[in-house]
């Protein structure tokens, strides 16, 4: 059994990437529409790192989940008129 993500006395998936690293991931999906190839092939580059598949597929989902609930009011245009709206 392969235990590079695991901690003993650590419970659950422990992440390889920092937070630094998981939010450059992000922007790289974001630019070549969430493929994998592009995202594996960066990581390799830039920190000589390469991820198992289902590693790849669980940061994805997240970091899609994640975007999509932060992008969501970005493209709604603003009501000006109505600034109590905006402030909420």
């Amino acid at each position: 059994m392969n235990t590079d993500n695991w901690q003993i006395g650590e419970k659950g998936f422990q992440s390889k990437l920092s937070q630094k690293q998981q939010l450059e991931l992000l922007e790289v999906w974001i630019q070549t529409d969430w493929a994998t190839r592009p995202a594996n092939k960066w990581l390799k580059e830039k920190y000589d790192m390469e991820l198992k598949q289902n590693t790849m597929w669980y940061y994805k989902q997240r970091l899609k989940k994640r975007w999509a609930e932060a992008s969501s009011d970005l493209d709604n245009p603003a009501d000006w008129g109505d600034f109590l709206a905006l402030t909420k």
